[in-house]
């Protein structure tokens, strides 16, 4: 009796593990979010902070995966790719490459003041500010051999990147000399064709576009100010047909504003972060025709959205030098929960 049961559970073993079944290989932060903690600026360390789905925040989680070693300065923006996390580390020039448990792997180095980075294929794209935050650029990173294999020059401070099927989305966010911090503002998006790793078009805005969201018919532009306090701030329309930009109609702001750090929520809705320190849900009409509505959400210093469970994720600062905070809310701006960050939560990265 006892040998038939065996066999039986043997034989449903073998079954089980058929090779044609999937075998999905976990890691212990597949469920949460990251948030990207830039650290005290010229003096501090960049953190990770992961608030997982089961309400059990975690703070300085590199550290721990990684028996102290730490981020470094600035921890700048965070993604996940073929289960890998690249950590992009803005005053260190570099890119750590860690595995799905979040433990160092490999590192890209050889950059100039990178900024974020998307990937398809065998192949990373990484804005860097440039040598002396100067000739702005796109970097090809090879993802198997973690090596810079071309620089696509696009303009003065590439920002926040859109990766759309085989066109790569650059707006240069201006920028400054690292030596005498005299303003390199910039008004262009670069539009980069990912089969020649070359700019074919650049499109004219005003000014310093920061980011870039795709919406219906179309990109979303969020532009900030030629200079501090001058209020040239708004929210262009990129009609991706032929590549032409006019401002959304109700988006130009108010003297001594502006915009910065524009998501995704839907084709007609966007999350912005306004004024530098508000942050607001913008329901748009047919997007090139105009704002119909804002939703406040409050203090912000960068936000974020997650497709998967439908919420919004709005970081405070606070006073730039202790933890802050993150709070969470629907899609339509109600409030779910919040918890503490490290200092300067600046970005997300969604699992």
């Amino acid at each position: 009796m006892n040998k038939l049961f065996y066999l039986l559970v043997f034989t449903l073993f073998l079954t089980s593990c058929n090779s044609d079944d999937p075998i999905t290989v976990k890691g212990n932060y597949d469920k949460g979010v990251f948030v990207v903690n830039e650290g005290n600026f010229g003096s501090g360390t960049g953190t990770l902070t992961f608030a997982g789905d089961d309400d059990i925040i975690t703070q300085q989680v590199f550290e721990k995966e990684n028996s102290g070693a730490v981020v470094g300065n600035v921890a700048q923006s965070m993604i996940f790719f073929n289960d890998k996390y690249y950590i992009v580390v803005n005053n260190a020039n570099k890119i750590i490459v860690t595995d799905i448990n979040l433990k160092v792997i490999g590192e890209i180095t050889g950059l100039f003041f990178p900024r974020f980075m998307v990937a398809k294929g065998d192949k990373g794209y990484v804005s860097q500010w440039g040598e002396n935050n100067f000739e702005g650029s796109v970097a090809v990173i090879d993802l198997n051999t973690l090596t810079i294999i071309k620089n696509i020059p696009t303009g003065n401070g590439p920002e926040n990147l859109l990766l759309d099927g085989n066109t790569l989305i650059v707006p240069n966010g201006g920028s400054y000399n690292a030596t005498t911090f005299e303003n390199q503002p910039d008004s262009t998006v670069a539009i980069v064709d990912l089969n020649t790793e070359s700019v074919i078009t650049k499109i004219q805005v005003k000014y310093n576009p920061n980011s870039v969201v795709k919406v219906a018919n179309g990109y979303a532009v969020s532009c900030a100010e030629k200079s501090y306090a001058s209020g040239d701030g708004n929210l262009y329309f990129l009609n991706k047909s032929n590549n032409t930009a006019i401002p959304i109609s109700g988006a130009k702001v108010e003297a001594a504003t502006n915009y910065g750090k524009l998501r995704r929520i839907s084709d007609n809705q966007v999350l912005v972060v306004y004024n530098s320190f508000d942050a607001q849900i913008i329901n748009l009409d047919n997007v090139s025709s105009g704002v119909i509505s804002r939703t406040s959400l409050g203090v912000a210093y960068s936000v974020g959205y997650d497709d998967n469970r439908s919420q919004i994720y709005v970081a405070d600062a606070k006073n730039f030098s202790q933890s802050g905070e993150v709070r969470v809310y629907s899609k339509t701006g109600q409030s779910i929960k919040n918890f503490n960050a490290g200092i300067i939560p600046s970005g997300f990265c969604f699992r």
